[in-house]
């Protein structure tokens, strides 16, 4: 075996001193002062830092006076990745894993730079760190999962930067200028004054977004509801480029009060929405705060003897096996905002009603439409505008139609600038709004049937999501990367012939553009057709607020209930515990003649056993949680145990979220649990659920 094969045990049993000094994916070298990593796998780019960053002593960290803190970061960075760190996973690391965990430390050391003068960094290093700064980190964390606020502060420190720019600056003076036409910077909706989160003053915000226009900080985009949003990369570099290492390249949240110019054929909710707390249905902050441990440990390695002469500014390692066992209190409470069953239940039905009603209707009106568009452009002089009330009367558009269309009320492609926009929704007259509404109806079932990650559903393939038997849905599984260098494992899963109904009819409406001639290739199957022009199909991935959108119009058109005045808009994450939780339904919901017919032609033990092999324990768990909590009432034995551990007497005073928990809590230890038992006889197999109780005290 040659030298060359052999490299890798250089790694593992070469000089310790070198051990850190370099990585499989740094190709620059150990005391450069910007630091280039190469990333080989598709889809994964490459990326750099660069050291040249201020601290608050007004030094720069890759100055001789910093030598030592800087060679901790840097040996840092490279032990995260090393194999003595991941327990000898660092040689097999994907691509897209090893980026993960080197930006995970950057982040770390951009919170201890941003907070210098409280922790001391540009005197003491990381010698100053204290178990109680670590354990404030993990808090920040659990309470807002977002990098941008837990790391970097961007709130707060974009309120704060923004009032500089504009206290007393003469505003009515600034505004004249003629730059400013068409542009009104006063006027707010009530979402984005619902939605504003920034520490600014309502009456600053139009300086604000004057400062803003004048110094080029807004993009222009139609994929959202305003013409102009805030460039936050922009902002960030302007922020945190000179003196974070990664804070000006780490995403950022758009602050919506500062959008300008609302767009035509984009409306808001009909009703605030009740709110959830993330968009996957998994415990992030505590992944999170796991990946961030382990970026932490790699520091315990570079107490090595080996390593003494680098003089590191290192913590003590016992602040950081401190850290490596400490969890937030409120980390396993960061639960996700149930939907009542009833109102998913009434959901899917609704939604598979939408498609045994419309869809052919809605595609055959499409595919006329789209022809004659096409038949008027081809007639028009070159560059005439396609908006289908510039090109076809109302008398040409009504005949189009296919007759269904006409009998509910469609009179037009958008009812956009609609006065009473909802009520034109709900009486059927766009017919750009119903297309939106059944693409909704299918994530709506898809998600429902599937229990799928959102991820999982908009990267479906629209020639390849299904297979030839059409009997089941193929995707990327989400979250399957190990061994496979970033490559997701494909998986085929069955699915219900009525989902299969409804993403070909997608499919065809894809192959009609094909066919037409307005695009020349194949996307992915959620892929939506403008409402500004019909003749375009927008990419899902580029128009994350569109597949969102496609709910909201569903949720208003059917009217999903309201609680405190705000209205249930369903979204992906919430629909993954339907999966399991409608077989407990199943059994004696009245009423629900979609689910029965769903579950009437299938082996019910096979079925369970099927849900739980494929739902997550975690998600299997808090949907035997949501159905105790919501048939409380049928359980004496269940009501007493929570009674007797929690001291609830009434409870009717406690919200569903709350009893949950304790749910959850008492399913966890097992004390309680939920089972099905299986019944055969001369009408064939039904099934009962069993709530079952044990005292833990006693076996």
């Amino acid at each position: 075996m040659t030298r060359d094969n052999l490299a890798f045990l250089d790694s593992v049993l070469g000089p310790r001193s070198g051990l850190y000094r370099e990585s499989k994916w740094l190709a620059s070298d150990f005391d450069e002062n910007v630091w280039h990593f190469e990333m080989k796998a598709p889809n994964v780019s490459g990326f750099s830092i660069d050291f040249n960053v201020k601290l608050s002593n007004e030094t720069v960290l890759t100055d001789k006076e910093n030598r030592r803190l800087l060679n901790t970061f840097k040996y840092w960075i490279n032990a995260s990745v090393h194999p003595d760190n991941t327990r000898g996973r660092g040689f097999a690391y994907a691509d897209v894993t090893a980026r993960n965990s080197i930006i995970k430390v950057a982040n770390l050391i951009d919170y201890f730079l941003l907070n210098d003068k409280y922790l001391a960094i540009s005197s003491c290093g990381l010698q100053a760190i204290t178990e109680d700064h670590l354990k404030q980190f993990s808090d920040q964390q659990a309470k807002d999962k977002r990098i941008a606020e837990h790391v970097y502060g961007w709130t707060e420190r974009l309120s704060e930067f923004l009032l500089g720019q504009v206290t007393g600056s003469d505003f009515e003076k600034l505004v004249k200028s003629p730059k400013c036409d068409g542009i009104d910077f006063a006027s707010t909706s009530d979402n984005q004054l619902e939605q504003d989160n920034l520490s600014i003053p309502a009456e600053l915000i139009p300086r604000v977004r004057y400062w803003l226009w004048e110094n080029n900080l807004y993009r222009e985009t139609s994929n959202g509801e305003h013409k102009y949003v805030v460039n936050t990369i922009r902002l960030s570099e302007l922020i945190y480029g000179s003196i974070t290492l990664r804070g000006a390249a780490s995403a950022k949240p758009c602050p919506t009060i500062l959008n300008l110019s609302e767009l035509d054929g984009v409306t808001s909710s009909e009703y605030p929405r009740v709110p959830v707390t993330g968009e996957d249905d998994e415990t992030i902050s505590f992944t999170g705060i796991q990946n961030y441990k382990t970026a932490l440990k790699a520091l315990t390695l570079l107490k090595d003897e080996a390593l003494c002469d680098e003089d590191l500014l290192l913590p003590p390692v016992e602040i950081i096996y401190a850290q490596l066992t400490y969890s937030p209190d409120n980390v396993a409470s960061n639960r996700f905002a149930t939907l009542p069953s009833q109102v998913v239940l009434n959901s899917v039905k609704n939604a598979i009603e939408f498609h045994l009603q419309y869809a052919e209707g809605l595609a055959f009106s499409l595919k006329n439409l789209l022809l004659k568009i096409q038949e008027k452009l081809a007639n028009a002089n070159e560059g005439a505008r396609t908006s289908v009330a510039k090109l076809i009367s109302p008398k040409e558009f009504s005949a189009l139609l296919h007759p269904q269309m006409q009998r509910i009320g469609v009179e037009k492609w958008t009812i956009s600038k609609e006065k009473n926009y909802f009520d034109a929704l709900r009486s059927n007259k766009g017919l750009g709004e119903l297309l939106r509404i059944y693409y909704g109806s299918v994530q709506i079932v898809v998600s429902a049937l599937m229990a799928r990650r959102q991820t999982e559903i908009v990267n479906l393939k629209t020639d390849s999501c299904l297979d030839e038997s059409k009997r089941y849905l193929v995707f990327r599984k989400a979250k399957s990367t190990r061994l496979l260098e970033g490559r997701r494992v494909q998986v085929a899963r069955p699915i219900d012939e009525i989902a299969v109904e409804m993403i070909e009819k997608l499919i065809e409406i894809h192959r009609l553009y094909i066919e037409i001639g307005f695009t020349n290739k194949t996307g992915h199957l959620f892929d939506l057709v403008s409402m500004q022009n019909p003749t375009k199909m927008l990419p899902v991935h580029g128009y994350h607020h569109g597949y969102a959108q496609n709910f909201d119009l569903f949720c208003d058109y059917f009217e999903t209930p309201l609680r405190d005045g705000k209205r249930f808009y369903i979204r992906t994450h919430q629909l993954r515990r339907f999966f399991a939780l409608s077989f407990f339904w199943g059994s004696g919901f009245g009423g629900m003649d979609t689910l029965r017919w769903f579950m009437g032609h299938t082996d019910l033990q096979h079925l369970y056993h099927y849900i739980t092999e494929n739902t997550p324990g975690e998600v299997l768990r808090h949907a035997k949680s949501q159905f105790l909590a919501e048939t409380l009432n049928e359980h004496t034995e269940l009501r007493e145990l929570i009674s007797d551990r929690y001291g609830t007497v009434d409870f009717t005073v406690l919200s569903t979220g709350d009893l949950e928990e304790y749910i959850d809590e008492l399913i966890l230890s097992g004390e309680v649990d939920l089972e099905p038992e299986f019944i055969d006889d001369d009408n064939g197999q039904s099934y009962r659920i069993l709530v079952i109780t044990r005292d833990k005290h006693y076996g």
